[in-house]
């Protein structure tokens, strides 16, 4: 039963650390509200032909596509600055201009050149929309904002940038943004293409410390995704080859990262991420915590998070997100940027590397291969990924077939042992240990020894139980995060109620047929005489029952068809066995009778 022992403490070890996760890992933020602005169709005027006809309306002279102010002109709501320009280049109105191509939908707002608003048009939210990138807030900035050292967002983002668009040489489009006027001076240039990812460039005057912004987080989770532990948020950057994570739920403080060897860096969550290769004028890239205040509230405020020794006892409580900077060591900053889905395949076709942030864990080199083949299996076999699931697991099983049958068989062998088994270690309990209480290594020695002569007598590896154990691991691991990670799986219906492979049974409907299937395989399962061992294997159902209630349908899913196979599977190992043991006694007594013939 060695084997059975290893297994158990596996698995125990394993549930252990999810429940805990789980149940008592620290409680996400829900998601907030988008500040209303008025959106432009994609078909409408853009901005800078608006801003061109009320400028042309109030008699405000137009040079190449921007307006032109009088070096007097000074918006009410903006502290004039001393070094006022003597040409001033704003709109005189805030407005959006929108992008659109067919993987996604952006819309820029002209106060402060900020990105509002990033729908991805193949990828759809729980109402049937466009999922939106752009994270719902209140009292931060928008993405590709400027920061100043200090934290604090500059003037130039309440400004209002003339907007001038143009076709791109090659196709695609571009957006230029300038503001020259009290609040300072800048430009905002955006050079979009069909492959996904858009250039960008930003130019600052008389800024010595700036950075422009990202985040905080990617798109806009589910209030009931936020509350799995499993579904992870936060920054991840390729420096030197190497991947590294920071978890949004952990951090503490800024966390900088040299723009040298740095391939990119980007805020991410189970299933999309936001990411930016740093180009030209780049210092240093920096993932900044923050605190997502009111969690309660349709609009949760964030805010930078404090020092730890300024914490509050609430504001150690509330959740926290993660927002990106990158640095200048100038006055300009050129880029990359790719907004998008965690689609291995689309990853992987771009020469970024970015396909390193779908994690699947240490077992990836296994969890690539069951990825491909689930998508083989829904693209051509059966158009579900429920039933998909369940024919991969059978396959794993059928393909796993030898290997359990050859630990079925060890266990059964080592099960009719163990009456003498435990006849040896009953005879030397009493030696075990000397008159002090200490162990006696001698006897202990001896004992083993004779345990081993047993089952050597009989044919039998102890150990061969556990190989096959030990092979199956990698698999179930893998499967495990593939189910738990792939995109493939988000609002991936199956039969019925089972509307959402990625989220939970609202009814427990999959969790409670789990338990009972595994209550039935365990009662089934020999085990050994030990009472205690016994009511170890009769309690797992109702710790995987414990653990299982909030996973992903997918997962429980895969774990019910393993135990559906497994109850055929002992049955069909027990229908063989009977057969076998007919077979011997056929032989035994056609043997006897031939004896008995040969005396006759």
């Amino acid at each position: 039963m060695d084997n059975r022992r290893l297994l158990l403490a596996v698995v125990l070890s394993w549930i252990v650390v999810i429940a805990w996760n789980h149940y008592f890992g620290p409680k996400p933020p829900p998601p907030g509200t988008r500040p209303a602005v008025e959106e432009m169709a994609p078909g409408e005027s853009s901005a800078s032909n608006r801003e061109t006809s009320k400028a042309e309306a109030h008699g405000v002279g137009v040079a190449n596509g921007l307006v032109e102010k009088g070096p007097g002109s000074v918006d009410e709501a903006s502290e004039e600055r001393e070094d006022v320009p003597e040409t001033i280049v704003q709109a005189t109105e805030e407005s959006l201009v929108v992008v659109e191509n067919e993987r996604f939908l952006a819309s820029f707002s002209n106060r402060g050149a900020q990105l509002v608003s990033f729908r991805l048009k193949d990828h759809l939210d729980g109402e049937g929309e466009p999922v939106e990138m752009v994270r719902a807030r209140t009292g931060v900035q928008f993405p590709f904002s400027l920061v100043g050292g200090g934290h604090e967002g500059l003037a130039l983002n309440d400004a209002l940038f003339a907007a001038r668009e143009q076709t791109a040489n090659g196709g695609g489009e571009e957006l230029h943004f300038e503001y020259s006027g009290p609040l300072g001076q800048a430009t905002k240039s955006f050079f979009f293409s069909g492959s996904g990812v858009f250039r960008f460039e930003v130019e600052v005057e008389d800024e010595r410390d700036w950075s422009v912004f990202l985040g905080p987080g990617a798109s806009n989770p589910t209030a009931e995704q936020l509350k799995q532990p499993q579904f992870w948020r936060g920054g991840v950057y390729s420096a030197g080859g190497d991947r590294e994570k920071v978890d949004a739920r952990k951090a503490k403080e800024d966390e900088r990262i040299s723009t040298r060897g740095l391939s990119w860096a980007a805020l991410d969550d189970l299933y999309f991420l936001a990411a930016v290769m740093p180009g030209e004028g780049a210092e240093e890239v920096i993932f900044r915590p923050f605190l997502v205040a009111g969690p309660d509230s349709e609009a949760a405020e964030l805010e930078v998070l404090p020092q730890a020794e300024d914490l509050t006892a609430e504001q150690k409580d509330q959740p926290r997100a993660i927002g990106l900077l990158v640095r200048s060591r100038g006055d300009r900053i050129e880029g990359e940027s790719y907004w998008g889905a965690k689609v291995y395949k689309e990853l992987a076709a771009l020469p970024l590397g970015l396909e390193q942030t779908v994690d699947f864990g240490w077992f990836s080199f296994l969890a690539r291969p069951l990825q491909v083949a689930l998508n083989w299996t829904y693209q051509n076999v059966v158009p579900n990924y429920g039933w998909a699931i369940v024919l991969m697991t059978l396959l794993i099983k059928l393909l796993m077939l030898p290997l359990t049958h050859h630990s079925m068989v060890s266990s059964q062998k080592m099960q009719e042992l163990n009456p003498k088994v435990q006849a040896i270690r009953s005879r030397f309990r009493s030696k075990l240990k000397d008159r002090q209480g200490k162990p006696n290594m001698d006897a202990q020695r001896k004992m083993q020894d004779e345990i081993m002569g047993v089952y050597k007598s009989e044919g039998v590896n102890p150990a061969s139980g556990c190989i096959p154990v030990v092979f199956q691991i990698p698999v179930f691991f893998a499967f495990y995060r593939l189910l738990g990670a792939a995109i493939e799986l988000r609002h991936a219906p199956w039969i019925g109620w089972i509307q959402d492979l990625s989220t939970l049974d609202p009814f427990y409907v999959l969790p409670i047929v789990m338990f009972i299937t595994q209550f039935i395989q365990q009662l089934r399962m020999p085990m050994g005489a030990d009472p205690m061992q016994r009511r170890l294997f009769l309690m797992m159902p109702f710790i995987f029952l414990f653990v299982f209630l909030k996973f992903p349908s997918g997962l429980v899913l895969y774990w019910l068809t393993n135990n559906v196979f497994g109850i055929f599977q002992q049955e069909a190992y027990k229908v063989w066995k009977r057969k076998r043991a007919e077979a011997a006694q056929e032989l035994k007594d056609a043997g006897s009778s031939k004896r008995k013939s040969i005396k006759a």
